[in-house]
């Protein structure tokens, strides 16, 4: 885990969301466990990605 993460408190119990998603792990086990889930940056690099693959596809038509 990386990010903001880095500096969570020794002992603190962080399990990586796609663990709970795919089953390894059960998740919560009640409404006061928190679950925070950072995907700060991927949006924009899917946009970027998607902006570079059309302006490339465009020129190609061109």
């Amino acid at each position: 885990m990386i990010g903001e993460f880095q500096h969570a408190l020794d002992g603190a119990d962080l399990i990586a969301i796609g663990e709970v998603l795919a089953g390894r792990h059960p998740g919560r086990h009640s409404e006061q466990e928190i679950t925070v889930f950072d995907s700060s940056g991927l949006s924009i690099q899917d946009l970027y990605i998607a902006r570079h693959l059309l302006a490339k596809r465009g020129a190609s038509h061109a």
